[in-house]
């Protein structure tokens, strides 16, 4: 049996910079006049989950429990705002692959994602993305990207050789490398970044891909 675990934002869901502007206002209507730092890879662990921590610390907050849950009930309520007003689009071909591989025997599909479960489930649904039924992690569950990865890998019931991860930013790159998973880079951010990578999902077979990656992986791609 084959894991394979998608990213959301810029993976799946073309969202990145939305995402990201409606996180800042949430952040910024419940807590005020905060500092972010100069980009999201500057925080420990680049996850809704992970940024809010330290900018809460940064900004020398108190107990942090009440106001994570108040940012996080903003923020998806502004997404689903958004999202009515102005769909959010597929990465091209996104869809088509995530169904094809769903009913391919053999494999298991996941959604392991740094936002809140809420969000990646608005953004899916907006898009089109057909993830109703599947098993989806995210930052709701853990601030860590890796343990967020694992959580999802564990509740897919399976224990593959070597899952594979598909994502859009070096910190997707990072955890695969620390965890020896192969990986599928998406998008712009990391053209060149990685051994197997693809502009979008418009271009050739999913499953050709899954096999590259792991192919790359052979051994361990960190050094690749």
């Amino acid at each position: 049996m084959q894991s394979v675990i998608f990213d959301v934002d810029g993976t799946l869901v073309n969202s990145f910079d939305r995402d990201g502007d409606l996180f800042c206002r949430a952040v910024t209507d419940v807590l005020g006049d905060v500092s972010f730092r100069e980009d999201w890879g500057a925080y420990e662990h680049a996850t809704d989950a992970g940024i809010l921590r330290d900018i809460i610390t940064d900004a020398g907050l108190g107990p942090s429990g009440q106001l994570v849950k108040r940012v996080q009930q903003r923020f998806g309520a502004l997404l689903e705002e958004a999202a009515g007003k102005e769909p959010f689009e597929e990465i091209a071909g996104a869809g088509d692959a995530f169904t094809s591989l769903k009913r391919e025997a053999g494999f298991t599909v996941g959604v392991a994602t740094g936002g809140w479960a809420r969000a990646a489930r608005t953004k899916l649904r907006s898009a089109g993305i057909p993830a109703e039924d599947v098993i989806l992690r995210s930052s709701s569950d853990h601030f860590a990207r890796q343990t967020i990865m694992l959580a999802c890998l564990t509740a897919l019931g399976e224990a593959p050789e070597r899952p594979v991860y598909v994502g859009d930013g070096q910190w997707d790159v990072d955890a695969c490398r620390a965890l020896n998973w192969a990986f599928v880079g998406i998008g712009p951010r990391l053209e060149g970044q990685c051994p197997v990578w693809l502009p979008d999902f418009s271009g050739g077979d999913i499953l050709d891909v899954i096999y590259q990656a792991l192919a790359a992986c052979h051994g361990d791609w960190a050094r690749a």
